[in-house]
């Protein structure tokens, strides 16, 4: 049929018709390529609908966000030797940081850094009076700032904006926290843990126990792994309240309790690897108490000779004989390679008390054992490894 119609039209420009109409059929679009065509134009507009939406939508978030914060007027008074062109730079630098209600003038004398919360309580304020020093310092109520330290005054008045004048003012006890903070936490960990742990998964211990306080409890991605995977608890903290309990069964993974106060955020408790330098809850407290004051029956007189028993064998038969807890460091033991359940204890035929027994035991083993209580006052002997060793 082809053929018949190239005998009969007239080529155009060195081509028959029926090579134009296959090119003509080539450079026209498929069904499919025009559907792939619109596909991916719908996505580009997608795209540039998500990035518009983050770029308009995100920043009105955040500036609503913002505006439910109390403001702060900020007035500052320069001392005498102040630099002559520090006043605009300050006001400058605080500029960037979103303060435009600020007050410069020369000190009248009597100033001294200062913040009181003014307003309504449905509608507060917060007013500050700093001090701008000869050597161009900002001294605020709890804090001095330079110039480049920008992003620190920004935290520093979001501290005010959200935790109050308390927030910025009050002396900080351990952990960073307020008094008024250190009291709630240390009474919210006294809580009484009421389940056996031996042997339980660490992921369900450590559940259990955060799930009975009243604050929020935060886990980090490498604890969860480690609790996640880990061998079953060996200590029985049953008894004992939830502060000096998790920091028990937390060690035995390397893990470590720690209370953390982020600035708009209510205490809460932080789970997490143990690191240097970082201060952790601790396993226990110092007894205000005499060692035969707080468990007189350590020092309960009795007939003894022990042989052919492990460490692990004889601190079992005593542990219920003086009514309190023996805790173990694993984590310590393990690093120095002491496994109570292979050390040989032995003491000679005789008569003396639990107390010095237990010292004699454990120091065959090149153990230690301390006499510690926990938030509530309960005693526990905490076994590690001696001091040195």
């Amino acid at each position: 049929m082809s053929s018949m119609v190239t005998q009969h039209l007239k080529p155009a420009a060195g081509c028959d018709v029926a090579t134009r109409l296959a090119s003509d059929a080539a450079r026209r679009p498929s069904d499919d390529s025009l559907l792939a065509t619109r596909c991916s134009l719908l996505a580009a507009c997608s795209f540039l609908f998500a990035v518009c939406f983050s770029l308009f939508i995100g920043p009105a978030r955040a500036a609503q966000d913002s505006a439910k914060l109390p403001p702060v007027e900020l007035e500052l008074a320069t001392e005498k030797g102040f630099p002559i062109t520090g006043a605009q730079e300050w006001t400058e630098a605080l500029a960037k940081i979103g303060l435009a209600r600020v007050r410069i003038h020369a000190a009248r004398g009597g100033e001294k850094p200062s913040v009181e919360r003014r307003g309504s309580r449905e509608r507060p304020r917060f007013y500050v009076v700093g001090i701008l020093t000869s050597h161009d310092k900002l001294k605020l109520p709890g804090g001095a700032f330079s110039r480049n330290e920008t992003a620190r005054l920004k935290a520093y008045l979001a501290t005010l904006q959200n935790d109050g004048v308390e927030g910025v003012t009050a002396e900080r006890a351990a952990f960073g926290l307020t008094p008024s903070q250190w009291k709630t936490i240390r009474g919210v960990l006294e809580h009484k843990i009421d389940f056996d742990t031996k042997g339980s998964k660490p992921a369900d211990a450590v559940r259990r126990m955060t799930a009975a306080l009243d604050v929020p409890s935060v886990v980090d991605a490498r604890a969860d792994t480690v609790l996640a995977s880990g061998k079953p608890v060996l200590d029985e903290v049953k008894g004992l309240t939830a502060g000096t309990a998790m920091a028990v069964v937390l060690r035995q993974y390397g893990l470590v309790l720690r209370p953390q106060k982020r600035t708009g955020r209510p205490v809460e408790l932080l789970i997490a690897p143990a690191a240097a330098g970082e201060l952790a809850w601790p396993i226990g407290w110092q007894a205000e108490k005499k060692p035969a004051e707080l468990v007189p029956a350590l020092f309960k007189f009795v007939n003894v000779e022990i042989e052919g028993y492990t460490l692990r064998e004889a601190l079992s038969a005593i542990e219920p004989r003086v009514d309190i807890p023996f805790l173990t460091d694993h984590q310590a033991l393990v690093r120095k390679g002491i496994d109570p359940g292979k050390v040989k204890a032995s003491m000679p035929a005789g008569r003396t008390y639990y107390h010095k027994i237990v010292r004699h035991i454990l120091f065959q083993a090149r153990l230690s054992g301390e006499l510690r209580v926990d938030e509530a006052g309960r005693p526990f002997l905490w076994i590690t490894v001696l001091s040195g060793k």
